[in-house]
């Protein structure tokens, strides 16, 4: 039985789309269950910063989804196993129309770790307001000078009249295996390549 975790959001119908199966497509992606399970696998779908825990709390043998989530949670007992073909996406520091890099003295972020690391290669040093989500209402009311997190569109930068100060990095979707199922590394290896992929989802 594979046991697989799926972030919900960004990419979601491209992940399921690598599975390869058109059973697990029509549940999740057709029919809106967060839930699946045939004799082969079974397949649930959490938000992504539950993806961790669920890992590493053995709920799950495989994990997919944004390289920010394991980025954020080291999970020792999971491997990463490579970058999904799924990338339209952006991690940025954003503010607002009229600031500056002079200007960022404190941070809002979902993710912690990652921004320290990416900000501090820039040589800035602010502090970090740790949140889970609405960062728009952190920056709008000057709670912070600026946020940091993960751009597609670009569409509600232009809606708030806020700017991208920095692309700090492409975001990519990976796979990860638990280093007790081995027997998973073939299967694992095939979704990754989009072997086993039904649908032309995958650009």
């Amino acid at each position: 039985m594979k046991r697989i975790g799926i972030a919900k959001g960004r990419g979601l119908d491209k992940c399921i789309a690598l599975l390869g199966n058109p059973e697990v497509y029509k549940a999740i992606m057709e029919e809106d269950r967060l839930h699946y399970k045939d004799d082969t696998m079974e397949v649930v779908i959490v938000r992504g910063a539950d993806l961790a825990y669920a890992a590493k709390n053995n709920f799950i043998d495989i994990a997919i989804g944004s390289q920010l989530l394991f980025a954020e949670n080291i999970i020792h007992k999971m491997q990463y196993m490579g970058a999904l073909p799924i990338s339209d996406c952006r991690l940025s520091l954003i503010g607002k129309a009229d600031s500056t890099l002079q200007d960022v003295r404190i941070v809002g972020t979902r993710y912690p770790r990652v921004t320290v690391g990416k900000l501090n290669k820039l040589n800035l040093h602010p502090e970090i307001m740790e949140l889970s989500g609405c960062l728009e209402s952190w920056l709008l009311n000057d709670s912070c000078d600026a946020i940091v997190d993960v751009i597609k569109t670009g569409n509600t930068i232009a809606l708030y009249n806020f700017k991208e100060l920095v692309r700090l990095a492409p975001v990519e979707h990976g796979i990860w295996l638990n280093n007790e199922r081995e027997d998973l590394q073939t299967f694992v290896s095939e979704v990754r390549q989009g072997k086993l992929s039904k649908y032309n989802l995958i650009q």
